[in-house]
């Protein structure tokens, strides 16, 4: 499937440096972005479950050592548990409640923001309209719009995943995550994959992006960015809007013949009706 990455000004400057600019979180238009309601309840036997797996973790038991000083080693961390057991599983109880309530506010965005990186596209032969997505992210026409086919096997820092629309905020049930750093991981894929019924003309894909594969360098303007390498052969096609100029298009052309000679490229025009 070709995935379109709509672009106002920055296609010339995309081809040509063979980068990906990725997104924080942050950076999103969208404010209710990641909002997601965290369900499920620790129970006990779920709350001692937990516990039981990471005292057998030696980085656990370090994190515990570090604000217990009076803990030496890590079978003193495991022995505090199985001494203090039923406070210890009141309190990890306790503390899923209180993390439910943190999250239900609007998203942390800042916490997520270490999680993942994203590059946004679209599908838009299958999109509702694309003259919207022409208009809102091309600059309105006057851009370009290059299209991408990931290969099925892609880095393993890099995962492609189409969003889905949906009206309510997406329920994440984590009582049942053993392991500690899969807990937001878990509920930060499934926020950033799940947007709001309205936004479905964009038959958005996103490439997920973990931040340790990200490279931070400079723009044109010397503007700090972070981005990533694509292969040139990732590059199936480049489409010109209705209102691109030669003086934007034609310098394109000439790093299409150059470096990506098996690009189609093609020039949008008015239909005589439609």
């Amino acid at each position: 499937m070709i995935l379109f990455r709509y672009l106002e000004s920055a296609a010339l400057e995309t081809l040509e440096s063979g980068h990906l600019r990725v997104s924080q979180v942050t950076s999103y238009n969208d404010p209710f972005e990641c909002m997601f309601q965290v369900t499920g309840e620790m129970t006990p036997e779920k709350g001692e479950s937990l516990l039981r797996h990471r005292v057998k973790s030696p980085d656990f038991c370090r994190r515990v050592r570090q604000r217990n000083p009076h803990l030496l080693t890590d079978d003193d961390v495991r022995r505090d548990f199985e001494e203090n057991r039923a406070s210890k599983i009141e309190g990890i109880c306790r503390a899923y409640e209180a993390f439910k309530r943190v999250v239900a506010s609007p998203a942390p965005e800042e916490l997520m923001d270490e999680y993942l990186r994203t590059v946004c596209f679209s599908a838009a032969e299958n999109a509702g309209d694309e003259v919207l997505l022409w208009a809102h992210y091309a600059g309105g026409h006057r851009g370009t719009r290059i299209g991408f086919e990931f290969p099925p096997s892609l880095p393993s820092a890099l995962k492609v995943v189409p969003i889905a629309y949906q009206p309510h905020r997406i329920e994440v049930d984590l009582s049942g995550v053993l392991e500690e750093e899969d807990v937001l991981t878990a509920a930060v894929e499934k926020s950033l994959s799940t947007k709001g019924s309205s936004w479905a003309y964009e038959c958005e894909h996103r490439l997920f992006v973990h931040p340790h594969a990200c490279m931070k360098i400079s723009d044109k303007a010397g503007r700090p960015m972070e981005v990533i390498d694509f292969e040139n052969d990732w590059v199936k096609r480049v489409d010109f809007g209705t209102r691109c100029s030669p003086e934007v298009r034609d310098p394109i052309l000439e790093v299409l013949r150059a470096a990506y000679p098996h690009v189609e490229a093609y020039q949008a025009t008015y239909h005589p009706s439609d």
